[in-house]
């Protein structure tokens, strides 16, 4: 693994990457299949996958592109719009969430910082 990984995007917490292989016989041609999976306990995973007839593809190359994408997404942020006092209601999807010390929105994953 080249990369660690970052925190989830939704909850924070610790995101586990794993990858899986698949062999299968069809028609005289083999086929390989690898994927890569990265999971957290919150039920946020991202899954690729690539197959390529005929050809060996490390299944390596996959976790390091499942960690690579896993890692480069969009860092989103966004601030308590509520009016009522308590509460939470995300500026970046208008979702409200009885919470109060969440880092990151349980809707949209974007990071809750202070204005």
């Amino acid at each position: 693994m080249s990369e660690k990984l970052k925190p989830c995007p939704f909850c924070g917490g610790e995101a586990i990457a794993d990858c899986g292989f698949n062999y299968d016989y069809d028609g005289g041609n083999r086929y390989y299949a690898y994927s890569a999976d990265v999971t957290c306990s919150c039920g946020c995973t991202l899954h690729v996958e690539n197959s390529w007839p005929k050809e060996y593809v490390a299944g390596e190359n996959m976790l390091d592109f499942a960690i690579a994408v896993w890692n480069t997404r969009e860092e989103r942020t966004c601030h308590n719009v509520s009016d009522a006092g308590f509460g939470f209601k995300c500026s970046e999807c208008g979702d409200w969430e009885d919470m109060e010390h969440n880092p990151y929105c349980p809707h949209c994953g974007a990071k809750v910082v202070e204005r």
